[in-house]
């Protein structure tokens, strides 16, 4: 799994801090656009594209085979219900999350 480096800022941009460029510098949401240094990029044009690409990726198979896989994993690990219990609750709230995202997108 990959660990993204956050930011805090006032904006209230979707990405700010999650939108990196090939060299991994992040661009931060500022008015109606995420900059990085000099560059400018319109914040809806990112945001459209960025959604739609997730929307596809949370529908694939390999997305679903990975998320079982992991879950699988993560719970073979535990050794009490508790935590077996709160990975299903977390699990619960991603595909409501997921569910939520790709009923924007319809």
């Amino acid at each position: 799994m990959v660990k993204l480096k956050t930011y805090k800022t006032r904006a209230k941009h979707l990405l700010t801090g999650n939108l990196v460029n090939p060299d991994g510098q992040t661009f931060l949401g500022n008015g109606n656009y995420y900059r990085l240094g000099t560059k400018a990029v319109k914040a809806e044009c990112v945001k459209g594209v960025v959604l739609h690409k997730l929307a596809d990726d949370l529908k694939s198979d390999a997305f679903v085979s990975a998320l079982v896989k992991e879950t699988r994993n993560a719970a073979s690990k535990t050794n009490d219900g508790g935590e077996y219990e709160k990975t299903n609750k977390d699990i619960r709230a991603i595909a409501t999350k997921i569910e939520k995202l790709t009923n924007m997108l319809t």
